[in-house]
């Protein structure tokens, strides 16, 4: 019974933190739209078809709440079905204005879509990181690191892909360290379905798809010409179920099968590949190294350690900068390189995870693991520091500069690059806490734009539900709800981490 419960406590945890920082719904249009698409699938079977795009406008489909964009994967749509029904369900049953209605459907799905898969990322990452022997403590603290400690945690609540393809990244290398220990041909099997699987979330996960590809023929021995031919006819097989259901999806909705419906006028790759290379990684705009503060001090201990890690963790080492610099090569003259205008550069987030497990690694082989109070307080930090990724609705910064001019002024190809998302979320922040409002960006000699309450709102449920807070009691108020998870969270951490050190011992 105790086993039980130290399995479920850091369940309970996640859940917990996941639920604290829920916004009330989804933080972005992206995942509003992918749920009406598995929505329409649940009620009526397929969404209608509102017109087809071209090679500036974009497809839309039509529901009851008016028409919106197409040109999504099916991958989380259909994972949205299941998560739809609860609420779909309850609100038979209540006589609603129709408006409420829908928000209170999409609200439960979301809810239940960021546990689900906070969950997930959470238990993948343990299970790797059991699976490359990292002692039961730091694999806890690598979990929590790839679900808090990274831009996956605000991609959750928005509803993004991201998330998905991390889990799914994860659970295929695992697949791929164990056949190149154990031999057995099921997990290569496995590997070849977990990263075909990604594509039905976003296209451009081909990347890892090729590579995944390419280490699982490497991983073969060239005597084994058997196996190969089954891999191959996997690998064949996930490349026609793929690319049909692509095809007729598109064909519906697009009216072209080969048509993704993402029309973008000017021309979808015609950014800088300078900027689109260096900026999501080191840029002080949407850097990733600023928005996942320990990414830096984690890439150099691993670096300092590189002789002392083992080689399976080499392994995932290598196959992590290989994952990264193909993805930074494939979007770098996306015409929005950071990945759209959400917080941060969400294009790298999938790959982070791993980052997290290496960082980990190179950590426990730095400071033994006996000496968890350093590590307690080194994975609290960087819980803390991604706080700011969620404190806001993920475009904010992008509406103060596009309002008020300064999206005209950028040069590296951001809508932020010419202040700085990065610091104008900082400024926000402490503008927010201190007066109740956002920072003020005025370009000389024009007016303050105009923001939505929502927009301007900290992004956590009591401030989106209730727009009746006084200003007065802004700053006491969300110091209040920001010292909520720490509580339960340190008491379940700490609990079960002592019980799982008991059960190892035993």
């Amino acid at each position: 019974m105790k086993s039980v419960l130290s399995r479920c406590l850091p369940y309970l945890g996640i859940a917990l933190l996941g639920l604290w920082s829920f916004p009330g719904n989804f933080t972005s249009s992206d995942g509003e739209d992918r749920y009406r698409v598995g929505h329409a699938i649940l009620t009526q079977g397929l969404p209608d078809v509102s017109g087809y795009g071209d090679s500036v406008n974009r497809s839309e489909f039509r529901d009851d709440q008016g028409t919106f964009r197409s040109y999504f994967g099916l991958g989380q749509s259909l994972l949205f079905i299941p998560m739809d029904l609860p609420g779909t369900l309850l609100t038979g049953i209540l006589d609603l204005d129709p408006a409420v209605e829908f928000k209170m459907k999409m609200g439960i799905t979301a809810a239940i879509h960021l546990v689900v898969i906070l969950w997930l990322l959470f238990w993948a990452v343990r299970k790797i990181s059991r699976e490359l022997e990292l002692p039961e403590p730091v694999s806890l603290f690598a979990a929590v690191t790839a679900v808090f400690g990274t831009l996956n945690w605000s991609l959750a609540r928005a509803g993004q892909e991201e998330p998905w393809l991390a889990m799914l990244l994860i659970l295929a290398l695992g697949s791929g360290l164990r056949f190149q220990r154990e031999g057995r041909s099921v997990n290569l099997a496995k590997m070849t379905a977990f990263l075909s699987a990604g594509l039905l979330f976003r296209p451009s996960f081909l990347t890892v798809v090729l590579i995944g590809a390419v280490w699982s023929f490497y991983l073969i021995r060239a005597s084994d010409r058997q196996l190969a031919v089954r891999l191959f006819s996997w690998w064949s097989l996930a490349a026609v179920c793929i690319g049909t259901s692509y095809f007729f999806w598109n064909l519906y909705r697009t009216g072209n099968g080969l048509n993704f419906g993402y029309g973008q006028a000017g021309g979808t790759f015609t950014g800088s590949f300078i900027n689109g290379f260096i900026q999501p990684v080191v840029g002080t705009d949407k850097g990733v190294i600023w928005t996942t503060p320990w990414v830096l001090p984690g890439t150099i201990l691993v670096i300092a350690l590189w002789r002392r890690l083992s080689e399976p963790v080499k392994t995932a080492g290598l196959l992590f900068l290989i994952l990264l610099t193909a993805n930074l090569l494939f979007h770098s003259t996306w015409f929005l390189w950071a990945g759209d205008n959400t917080y941060g550069a969400r294009f790298q987030a999938h790959l982070f995870p791993v980052a997290a497990i290496l960082f980990w690694a190179a950590f426990d082989r730095a400071l033994p693991a006996a000496r968890q109070v350093v590590m307690k307080g080194v994975v609290a930090l960087i819980v803390i520091l991604q706080i700011p990724s969620i404190t806001f609705w993920e475009t904010l910064e992008y509406l103060q500069c596009e309002r008020g001019g300064w999206t005209e002024l950028s040069e590296n190809g951001s809508p932020t690059g010419a202040l700085g998302q990065i610091s104008m979320r900082y400024q926000n922040i402490v503008s927010k806490a201190a007066t109740g409002q956002v920072f003020q960006f005025s370009p000389p000699g024009k007016p303050e734009p105009v923001l939505s309450d929502y927009a301007a709102t900290w992004n956590f449920w009591p401030w989106t539900v209730s727009s009746c807070i006084p200003e007065s009691a802004w700053t006491p108020l969300f110091l209040s709800w920001m010292s909520l998870p720490a509580f339960s969270f340190i008491l379940i951490f700490n609990r079960s981490g002592k019980t799982l050190n008991k059960t190892k011992g035993a």
